[in-house]
């Protein structure tokens, strides 16, 4: 194949998966240098996705995808934070699937912190955004500035409170279920171990747990510290509990000793994984000694050793599918409640709270 075709392939390429949507297209002397071709081969290139009707050229001379391939295609953001989690490749991938079925063309996007201009670029050139937060609150100047882009929806938190549309997959009222297995086997104790920054999906879990104790008058710690938000939220409950358990006296025995069993409710399954751990390697059986639960299984509960007792996320797949029409339509009105969540909980028990 001529070069010429090669680079033209590229850049269409690059046009399909929304490379330029927030940025120009780069002109026919940064091609040829990017690309290391000659100027006369970057404009061949050019011209010829320009013959093809991908490209136009505007009144002041530069490139632009042209305008049928612009009202073609609905394009949307999916702005996450700048670390790996499971959460966002579960979001990622319902969100992919979704809009391969609807005919959207879907661009992950990082973000750095919470007031990263990459978030601002993406609601102002894209025609819709999801947004999936970090376990900090976003502090009410980006909140205000986020409710001016009509066709955005936080993904996995909460923010209706805020009047943004949200789609959140764990109501406060189903913890309580994950907690009441606790209650149905007696126990006396249960902590609760947060391994992760405290925000307000962690907050609304702390809250079900202190509800939970008052209601039951079932004991408990709260086992946490202080961390930043690219902290390895599995290492943090090993250090944690591991810390927990060598105080004098230990605050957890073998259930020889003690007739019922310890709990630890966990606000997130790489903190139950880390606990587990740090249970295990005090000499102590989890699902015997220790009973351990966690909100969201995030699709690996069910796979580890012992498995993982876990409220799991329902299919949002119905969510996504209903926003990303929305945005399609370029409608500015939502119809609908502003939450979208499942009315049941989904409750898997595992080898951890004693099958």
């Amino acid at each position: 194949m001529v070069k010429y075709k090669q680079i033209s392939q590229l850049l269409e390429k690059r046009i399909r998966y929304g490379d330029y949507v927030s940025e120009d297209l780069p002109t026919e002397m940064n091609l040829a240098s990017e690309i290391g071709v000659s100027r006369t081969t970057a404009r061949k290139a050019i011209m010829h996705l320009i013959d093809r009707g991908v490209l136009m050229r505007g009144e002041n001379g530069r490139v632009l995808c042209s305008q049928k391939q612009e009202t073609q295609t609905s394009r949307v953001a999916f702005l996450t934070p700048a670390w790996p989690s499971s959460e966002m490749h579960i979001w990622r991938y319902a969100l992919e699937k979704a809009a391969a079925k609807l005919g959207v063309q879907l661009r992950p996007i990082d973000y750095v912190h919470s007031d990263d201009p990459a978030i601002f670029q993406a609601a102002e050139n894209f025609d819709g955004v999801f947004l999936l937060p970090g376990p900090e609150a976003f502090p009410k100047p980006v909140i205000d500035r986020l409710k001016r882009y009509p066709h955005l929806v936080i993904v996995g938190q909460d923010y209706s409170w805020a009047d943004l549309l949200s789609i959140h997959c764990f109501p406060a009222n189903h913890i309580r279920q994950l907690l009441d297995v606790f209650a149905a086997k007696n126990l006396q104790t249960v902590d609760c171990v947060v391994a992760q920054p405290i925000g307000p999906t962690m907050e609304t879990r702390i809250g079900q747990w202190w509800e939970f104790k008052r209601d039951t008058d079932i004991g408990g710690d709260m086992i946490t510290a202080k961390f930043k938000p690219y902290t390895m939220t599995m290492h943090n409950a090993y250090d944690l509990v591991s810390d927990y358990l060598k105080q004098t006296p230990c605050p957890i025995q073998p259930i020889a000793q003690t007739d019922l069993p310890h709990g630890l409710f966990c606000c997130s399954i790489n903190a139950a994984v880390g606990a587990s751990r740090a249970v295990a390697d005090a000499g102590l059986t989890v699902g015997k000694d220790v009973l351990i639960s966690a909100i969201n299984g995030e699709e690996v509960n069910r796979y580890l050793q012992p498995s993982i007792t876990c409220l799991e996320a329902r299919d949002a797949s119905q969510y996504l599918e209903q926003s990303l029409s929305w945005m399609k339509l370029k409608e500015t009105s939502w119809q609908g409640s502003i939450l979208m969540e499942p009315e049941q909980p989904s409750l898997f028990i595992g080898e951890s709270t004693g099958l």
